[in-house]
């Protein structure tokens, strides 16, 4: 499955004038006119996607992906969608993976920043990124860090740190500044391919530990 051979776009933050690209963002797309059709979504990113279908504030997750891959072998995610007789929207919040230092989990593919959706049998209702009116804005309160103190801590890789406060309520803080997405060039070097697993199980386990709490 290339994607020369489809409408369907690869798509980004637009450009600021600078050389850096949000580390993370959130692309959505409004469904305001009464639907209530279902068809089959096709979804990837670079490097890491996580959707859900939101109705009145209420978020219904889909999926989250992609599974890693190779450059010739990009894994698409298939899932089976229906839409509401009422506004909703899609939104996805993409990993980018690329730092300020240019840097990538070591479990994680990456290769620029961006966003893959491409959908069928919603009738004349299209989906697709790159030709229908998808938004994004970045999510505030993210970045990578490279102890100083730590040797060869570039090489081995840095932390990224999250300020919790700042996570969510970035997506509500910033709808007055939701950009219209730009659409990336052909991409010439990714093959999509329909993953080869299993969807993963999304299980809330109690676990983990926290270093640093401020504020």
């Amino acid at each position: 499955m290339t994607e020369s051979a489809h409408a369907t776009r690869w798509i980004a933050p637009p450009p600021d004038g600078t050389a850096e690209q949000p580390m993370h963002w959130w692309a959505a797309l409004g469904l305001n006119r009464a639907s209530g059709n279902s068809g089959t979504i096709e979804v990837t990113a670079d490097a890491r996607f996580t959707l859900w279908l939101e109705i009145d504030g209420e978020r219904r997750l889909i999926g989250r992906g992609p599974h890693r891959g190779t450059p010739a072998s990009w894994c698409v995610h298939r899932y089976a969608l229906s839409i509401p007789s009422a506004p909703c929207r899609l939104l996805a919040f993409i990993e980018s993976g690329i730092g300020e230092l240019g840097t990538t989990s070591a479990a994680q593919l990456s290769i620029s920043p961006g966003f893959w959706l491409r959908s069928s049998s919603f009738g004349d209702l299209t989906l697709d990124t790159g030709i229908a009116d998808w938004r994004v804005t970045s999510a505030d309160g993210f970045r990578w860090r490279f102890p100083s103190d730590v040797p060869n801590s570039r090489l081995a890789g840095g932390e990224q740190w999250m300020d919790v406060a700042r996570f969510d309520a970035a997506r509500d803080a910033a709808k007055s500044h939701w950009s219209l997405a730009s659409a990336c060039a052909p991409d010439e070097h990714r093959t999509l391919e329909p993953t080869p697993l299993p969807e993963m199980i999304h299980r809330r386990c109690r676990g983990g530990r926290v270093c640093t709490v401020t504020g």
